[in-house]
């Protein structure tokens, strides 16, 4: 056979896989070496696994004897090899396989005492692979290959179980090949030779040929161009008006002088592309965040002789992003198939392919310049081939890092069902540790059996303290005793092969491996899941598509509630915060300005001073008393006092501990001077009392006098103009819903914490204004919105105070919870809400705000909505323009995943209250529209610092739950269905944050990334068609609708899609007849920390995972 017909024998061998991976991977896989630890069946069956597709070479290290036992799982071995060599005999069947793969053996020493000579080189491996690896050696091994960093891959069978572990100190992920992208195309941004050919071609000449044969990105462009000169912008349309003012003008273009009556009746089919299209089509071009990461990772800033090519190229497409590509990555050069003819496609092709060359040469010379400076250029001849690969796939680099397995303990989530397996074979392996061999593994009698599971179970409850295996998991160890670690050829097949991809992923810098690990349950033939299932026969879903139901006005959106973990003034992740929120493009989300951090909530924190200026601190912070304003000198000290006084300024008195040198240390201090500043500490006044907390209470006066008002937005200003700026060109509910607690009436004033991070349950105090007019309520509200829409205010001693602000939203919100957080009746907030309106009118002179009445918390209050949608129980003028209020699903079980099906039967509850409301509504004020501004899940001991966290499912479950709600209550015709909220965190020690209701978060507190609850309300806020979309009858199989909600909806082209949501901790089956062809977004476990999973239906039954949320987009058709 002569060299030249080699390759195309390979070709033929190799077919499928080089469709996966391509020549390169091929390559890089037939250059791999791996070693394999344990020729047992697990251990050939990843072997056979990784020679088959390949592989460069391999070394099995096994001292063991083939044993009968070997012979009944392991289909390389028979009983006439018993007591020969396992290593060898294993060996020599792999490489027959594929001749093109050398191996070799090692059959002594063990690997133990290779580990303790510590002779043999580990790192002329890629990877290292070990099957049933007791821990001992395990741990040995796993801590010196990631000295080394060696890729580690631990593989494991028990029975029914299989695992798989990763251990990677640092690998890169080169062609992450996901599943759907959207294209580069950059229509916001678009390249010079694009714009130039768009501009070449004109409309109005086109023959009717060419216009039906008009590629949709062309027509969009056109189309982007009218809609951008018509509006005078350069951004794209975001809002719902905007894309359907975009839709009309496209409409327009797809008339043409030359079509007859025949054309016109009939769809155009490019055109019906490019309105189809939009969603993917006409997106922001961005640095990915994740890119970001990368470009400010210590490896990509501090290169060296001695670093990764990877983190060359990551540099030089960096400072190609800085220079060259203003911002932006390489231009991919792939554009997706479209309507048209040939010659038009391949134009258009040729264009972003042009860029995308140009692109690689601009980073292929960065690239060579830096290998060049660290004396590195002739180890990468070829380096333009490598960077056009990262070019091609910028967007989608990605470097995995892995805990380290001595970190093993670390990893395991104490309250996630799903590993409890993985945790009972941890056990396992401590028994083993103990008793040098496995539960169950050698019985002589059912008596034996009992004794090994007892063993077990006190293994388990000396770990109780980490909560390892609690009772109810307490049969997961009997059927592990039961299996006694025998090895099951089927399961060693699976996880043999699951093994062997991961190591080819790991080889050729392709595809995303698992990150940590892997749990296979071969019982119900799930990863990581333990889920029963609910039907044996599937819930058919029946929809009439012509028959309407009702017309969809329901808006998904969710509301953002001020805490320190929002500002950028505190938190590590405020901007990827905002960023998610600004990606939602969601609209009317409701920006809640609330109590639990006074000074992120109250402008105005202490009352107007009168003549005297006061200052009241904790211990260990400053007072700071000031008379330059008058340009004057402090003169006379009223009050000072460090210890336990109280009182409003003018009415300080001194408590039972006070330090007597207080008021000759602020005399000495701020005597004479325009301004001064005090620590009040033990330090300078000494401790009048020990171990009780103390303050500092100070009280002077100013000569000349002066007035002073206490006005500060040094923390408010930050999140409320990050809030406007990521949801600008939305519609807005702002509520600054916590009122001054000295505007109330009450024996002694309230001490709000000096630090702004502080959390303060309790300060809502008192029921009643001072001001019994509520005029100066009604001022503080005045000015407060004059500060951000009117440049700035005039204070209650005429000074003005300049913001320079001139925001514009278009709902207030006044209040929240009222009858919870004052104890309000009805009769007294409808005074107040009429009282604050008048005052912003005062003030702004804005008569075009509209507002957003109650916000109630509390539930069947319906004398509330009588009273208050009254029109004569009001003002004259006051608008009545929307109104508000909440509803959570309270969990009882923290930890508990089949509980939270309760949620669901709550929602019903609620849905009653909604119906009698809208009723109340339509009779007396059917003008007014309704938000459910807070709608979500509360868990049991959610603020407590010690309550367990609870495991990750419980995102889909309460994501389930808000798709459910809106499903459910558009019905009702309900203008908007906000998700609650944003931003929760349970006690984040390394912020000194206390908790602030983790479970009704949408974002993870930790990197600021997408739950299933964030993902959920993407998903139907970019799938909603509001007020074009119609809700059409849709009845299912399932009694009593306990199992699953579905409903079924249809737009304009006769745009169909079904919201089906599974409402069990369970795999549900649906039949959904006609869905074949069509596309379906879920989000469930699988789904994670990232958005909607898409994929195309091939069947008409769908299986969904325990609380899981689909949309399915039904294939174009006729109705």
């Amino acid at each position: 056979m002569n060299k030249s017909s080699t390759p195309g024998i390979k070709q033929i061998q190799y077919d499928r896989q080089l469709r996966l991976w391509g020549d390169h991977g091929q390559k890089a896989l037939e250059s791999g070496r791996v070693c394999l630890i344990g020729a047992n069946a697990l251990g050939t069956e990843i072997l056979k696994a990784l020679v088959l597709p390949g592989l460069g070479s391999f070394t099995i290290i096994d001292h063991e004897l083939v044993t009968l036992a070997d012979c009944g799982s392991n289909f390389f071995v028979h009983s006439s090899m018993i007591n020969q060599s396992r290593a060898r005999i294993t060996c020599d069947f792999l490489t027959q396989l594929n001749p093109d793969v050398h191996g070799i053996y090692i059959d002594k020493p063990s690997i133990d005492d290779l580990l303790k000579q510590n002779t043999f080189d580990f790192s002329q491996f890629n990877i290292v692979i070990t099957a049933n690896l007791s821990i001992n050696t395990l741990n040995i091994l796993a801590n010196h290959l990631w000295m080394l960093k060696i890729p580690l891959l631990v593989a494991r069978i028990y029975g029914f179980i299989g695992t798989i572990r990763l251990q990677i100190f640092e690998h890169y992920v080169i062609e992450a090949h996901p599943d759907d992208t959207i294209p580069d195309l950059r229509l916001d941004q678009p390249l010079n030779t694009f714009i130039n050919y768009c501009n070449s071609i004109d409309l109005n000449s086109l023959t009717r040929e060419e216009h039906l044969h008009l590629p949709s990105l062309i027509i969009l462009f056109k189309t982007l161009q009218i809609w951008q000169k018509q509006h005078n912008r350069n951004d794209l349309p975001h809002t719902h008006i905007d894309k359907d003012e975009f839709k009309k003008i496209l409409d327009q273009l797809s008339h043409h002088s030359s079509y007859d009556i025949h054309d016109k009746e009939k769809y155009l089919e490019n055109f019906e592309e490019a309105k189809r299209t939009i969603p993917s089509r006409l997106v922001k071009t961005n640095l990915p965040s994740t890119i970001k990461e990368l470009f400010q990772d210590q490896s990509c800033l501090e290169l060296s002789e001695q670093t990764n090519i990877f983190w060359f190229i990551i540099h030089a497409i960096k400072l190609f992003s800085e220079n060259e590509g203003q911002g932006l990555l390489p231009v991919r050069g792939e554009v997706p198939d479209m309507i048209t003819n040939t010659d038009s496609y391949i134009k258009i092709l040729k264009i972003y392919q042009e860029q995308a060359k140009k692109d690689c040469e601009i980073v292929n010379n960065y690239l060579f310049d830096l290998l060049k400076k660290y004396r590195l250029s002739n180890e990468y001849i070829d380096s333009y081939d490598l960077a056009e690969i990262y070019c091609n796939n910028a967007s989608f680099l990605k470097v995995l890092r892995t805990t380290a397995i001595k970190n093993e303990n670390n990893l395991i989530d104490e309250t996630d069902s799903n590993l409890s397996w993985y945790i009972g074979l941890y056990l396992c392996d401590l028994f083993y540790e103990k008793f040098h061999r496995y539960p169950g593994e050698f019985l002589s009698d059912d008596r034996q059996f009992e004794i090994d599971l007892n063993d077990l179970k006190q293994i388990s409850k000396k770990l109780s303290s980490k909560n390892f295996m609690s009772d109810d998991k307490q049969q997961i160890l009997e059927e592990l005793c039961r299996y006694g670690a025998s090895e099951l050829h089927s399961i060693a097949a699976f996880i043999g092969g699951c093994c062997a991809q991961e190591a080819i992923k790991l080889i050729t810098h392709q595809y995303i491996p698992i990150d940590n690990t892997l749990i296979y349950n071969g019982i119900q033939q799930s990863i990581n899941k333990q889920y029963n299932q609910i039907n044996a026969d599937p819930i058919l879903i029946e929809i009439a598509w012509t028959a309407h139901d009702y017309d969809l006005h329901t808006i998904p959106s969710l509301q953002l509630v001020t805490n320190p973990l929002v500002s950028r003034q505190f938190s590590p992740i405020s901007n990827k915060i905002f960023t998610n929120l600004q990606q939602l493009n969601a609209e009317y989300a409701r920006y809640a300005v609330w109590f639990p951090y006074p000074k992120l909530a109250v402008a105005e924190l202490d009352p107007p001073s009168g003549l005297f200026q006061c200052s009241n601190v904790g211990e260990n912070y400053s007072i700071h008393l000031s008379c330059e304003q008058g340009g004057g000198v402090i003169s006379k000290i009223d009050f000072a006092s460090f210890g336990t006084a109280i009182g409003a300024c003018g009415q300080m008195k001194q408590g039972t501990c006070n330090a007597a040198n207080s008021s000759d240390i602020i005399q000495r201090a701020c005597i004479g001077q325009q301004k001064c500043s005090v620590t009040a500490s033990t330090d300078l006044f000494g401790d009048p009392c020990t171990g009780t907390s103390k303050r500092l209470l100070v009280q002077i006066e100013c000569n000349p006098p002066q007035n002073n008002t206490y006005w500060n937005f040094t923390h408010i200003d930050p999140m409320l103009e990050d809030f406007l700026k990521a949801t600008d060109g939305h519609s807005r509910i702002i509520s600054f819903s916590t009122q001054p607690t000295w505007l109330f009436q009450q024996d002694t004033p309230h001490i709000y914490p000096d630090n702004a991070t502080y959390v303060d349950w309790g300060y809502p105090v008192g029921t009643k204004f001072i001001d019994d007019t509520m005029q100066t309520l009604g001022d503080y509200y005045g000015r407060l919105f004059a500060w951000y829409t009117r440049g700035g205010f005039i204070d209650e001693y005429g000074l003005k105070h300049n913001s320079g602000y001139e925001y514009d939203w278009d709902y207030t919100e006044i209040f929240n919870e009222v009858e919870a957080e004052h104890q309000m009746t009805v009769e007294y907030y409808t005074r107040a809400y009429d009282a604050v309106i008048q005052g912003i009118r005062r003030h702004t002179n804005n008569y075009d705000m509209k507002y957003v009445g109650m916000a109630l918390g509390n539930h069947n209050e319906f004398d509330w909505y009588r009273y208050f949608l009254n029109h004569s129980n009001h003002a004259p003028d006051i608008p009545l323009d929307m109104i508000s209020y909440h509803f959570y699903a309270i969990g009882s079980s923290r930890i508990d995943p089949q509980s939270w099906e309760s949620f669901f039967t709550q929602l019903d509850t609620f849905t009653f209250e909604v119906e009698q409301i809208e009723e109340i509504r339509k009779i007396l004020s059917p003008e007014t529209r309704t938000t459910i501004d807070e709608l979500g899940v509360i868990l049991s001991d959610d603020n407590n610092p010690n309550a367990p966290l609870f495991p990750l499912i419980y995102w889909n479950a309460a994501a389930a739950l808000y798709g459910y709600a809106w499903g459910k209550i558009s019905r009702y015709g309900i203008n908007v269905v906000g998700h609650s909220q944003l931003v929760g965190y349970p006690q984040l020690s390394d912020l000194q944050l206390q908790p602030q209701y983790p479970s009704v978060a949408l974002l993870n507190w930790t990197t600021g990334e997408g739950t299933a609850k964030y993902w959920t309300s993407k998903l139907l806020i970019d799938t909603v068609d509001i007020d074009n979309d119609q809700g059409v009858i849709t009845r299912t199989t399932d009694i009593n609708n306990q199992n699953i909600f579905s409903q079924a909806f249809i737009g304009k082209n006769n745009r169909r899609w079904v919201l089906i949501i599974n409402k069990r901790y369970a795999n549900v089956d649906v039949f959904l007849p006609g869905c074949t062809g069509g596309r379906m977004q879920i989000i469930n476990e699988a789904s994670g920390f990232g958005p909607a999973t898409e994929v195309t239906l091939t069947l008409s039954r769908i299986t969904l995972s325990p609380y899981a949320i689909a949309i399915v987009h039904m294939p174009a058709t006729d109705v």
